[in-house]
């Protein structure tokens, strides 16, 4: 990564390093502002849509109700000239998340938008088709790093049973009939079709088990708008040795690292459960923000001390913890 950043690389500037995820809107994704603190490599991943609209409500105290608005980028953007409009455009942030990266290991602080997935594969990006720095053939995966403790009882106790529970989710389709030209015809509104289509990963778990077609078969159309379908996939395991348990760890963590927590249970032999919260190392930090800014040196502060804390507690083997300690 540092070498992508490097002046003499092909993302030194902010611009090359734009990942442009859909070319009608050209909303985009990037590693804004990065930063060397205390030997880690700290970033910040940002996303935004040019030319999106901000809603602003207008608090009057003497109003029957309260005015809201909708301000663009361009409408805060006058005091700037129009040689500078060329070079400097302004866009309203959707999301944000901080990563730091020390060795092998990266922490991270995610958004509601921005998670381990989008990271994951925007360095994959950066680093294999932006900066040419990895190979593209080659994987990027942030897998995630259990706790010692859970890393021992699967060692002690095979798997036995992994269940995926998760709900199905839903997007409203809304068609609009195009108008019909016709003469001396009364005008009237257009007629809406509201219909409810099942997405996500409970969706395509029911379609690999039933068919393309289950949606229409079952007629659930009702029923998505109400969240009120969830499925779970039971995973069971016949394996009777432990001889592999830390393989089967490493599969497990890698496999389900960007499903929901509270989606995952394992069961080992024995009757030992393991929830999706114990797959992966989590902390709270509080930092300081000013003005609804995140104080960026105090965060990184806070990330390192987190960071450091996971390396003299023997939960992260980093290759100096001399110089890092």
């Amino acid at each position: 990564m540092k070498t992508a950043f490097s002046k003499q690389g092909n993302a030194a500037k902010a611009k090359q390093r734009r990942e442009v995820l859909n070319q009608d809107d050209e909303s985009c994704r990037l590693i804004n502002h990065h930063k060397d603190y205390n030997g880690m490599l700290f970033g910040q991943l940002i996303f935004f849509e040019p030319g999106r609209s901000q809603v602003l409500i207008t608090l009057d105290d003497d109003a029957e109700y309260y005015e809201i608005d909708a301000i663009t980028p361009n409408s805060i953007d006058k005091e700037n000239n129009e040689s500078d409009k060329i070079k400097k455009r302004r866009e309203f942030v959707d999301s944000m998340l901080y990563f730091g990266v020390l060795d092998n290991h990266i922490v991270l602080i995610q958004s509601a938008s921005l998670r381990a997935r989008e990271l994951e594969a925007h360095l994959a990006w950066l680093l294999g088709s932006c900066s040419q720095v990895m190979d593209k053939n080659s994987a990027l995966i942030l897998q995630d790093k259990p706790s010692e403790e859970t890393i021992t009882k699967i060692e002690r106790s095979p798997v036995k049973t992994v269940h995926l529970g998760t709900p199905v989710e839903s997007r409203l389709e809304t068609n609009t009939p195009e108008p019909k030209a016709e003469l001396s015809a009364p005008k009237e509104g257009l007629a809406k079709k509201v219909k409810w289509i099942p997405c996500g990963m409970g969706a395509n778990v029911i379609q690999a088990a039933l068919g393309t077609d289950w949606f229409e078969r079952l007629d659930l159309d009702s029923s998505l708008d109400e969240a009120n379908l969830q499925v779970t996939l039971e995973i069971t395991y016949l394996r009777k040795t432990t001889s592999n348990g830390q393989k089967m760890l490493d599969n497990i963590a890698t496999s389900l690292r960007h499903i929901e927590d509270a989606d995952v249970k394992i069961e080992l032999h024995g009757g030992g459960t393991i929830k999706g919260t114990d797959l992966k190392l989590t902390g709270t930090v509080s930092v300081k923000s000013n003005n609804g800014l995140v104080d960026e040196s105090d965060l990184f502060h806070q990330m390192h001390l987190w960071l450091v804390t996971k390396v003299r507690a023997n939960e992260i083997e980093i290759e100096d913890t001399e110089s890092e300690t």
